[in-house]
């Protein structure tokens, strides 16, 4: 679990990190988050830029939404196959979440699968839109 320094909540965390029996890495602050991202196997996130950087990575992940602006984003991506949105965060409560994360958890390899396949995101898109653009005004 990577957490930045904005994170208040360690208290609650470790309580929680005590009753899951599934093995939890816990790392605050890292120095490269790329690193650190990419030795995950599922992402639970708040949906926005972590969620293009998480599918870069072809890691299946959990969206939560602040607004409904990301739950629109976060539909393409699950319309993708990159991921499950859990829809806006006021609307969640804890027995959705723990039954997604179960599935997810479960379907990982499902996920996996789709998401090497595909590679729907290789960080060459901005070169791509600019080849476009230089070919579009060169004729």
């Amino acid at each position: 679990m990577l957490i930045c320094s904005q994170f208040h909540q360690e208290k609650e965390l470790t309580n929680f990190y005590k009753q899951v029996p599934t093995k939890i890495i816990i790392v605050k602050i890292p120095k490269n988050v790329a690193n650190t991202m990419s030795s995950s196997d599922l992402a639970v996130i708040s949906f926005g830029m972590t969620a293009y950087e998480i599918a870069a990575l072809n890691i299946p992940a959990l969206y939560f939404c602040i607004s409904p602006d990301h739950a629109l984003s976060a539909s393409a991506f699950v319309n993708a196959g990159l991921g499950i949105s859990l829809g806006l965060y006021d609307n969640l409560n804890d027995s959705l979440v723990q039954t997604e994360l179960k599935n997810m958890i479960e379907k990982k390899s499902e996920y996996y699968g789709k998401l090497k396949e595909r590679k729907l995101i290789d960080g060459h898109g901005a070169y791509r839109t600019a080849e476009l653009i230089i070919n579009e005004f060169s004729r």
